[in-house]
């Protein structure tokens, strides 16, 4: 029985790592999102826009 809770236990920490990594991906892409969305709603051109890539 001990091997098998120790599956589970690697199962749920690889389950809950993958998870954890996808939410922090989706924060950090998410953040420059808002600053490009913004550079384009207050009109700067395209050239200032490809400064912050």
């Amino acid at each position: 029985m001990r091997k098998f809770d120790r599956y589970i236990l690697s199962q749920l920490m690889v389950m809950f790592g993958f998870f954890a990594l996808v939410l922090v991906s989706v924060y950090w892409v998410n953040n420059p999102v808002k600053v490009f969305d913004r550079l384009i709603s207050d009109g700067h051109s395209a050239a200032v826009v490809l400064e912050f890539t």
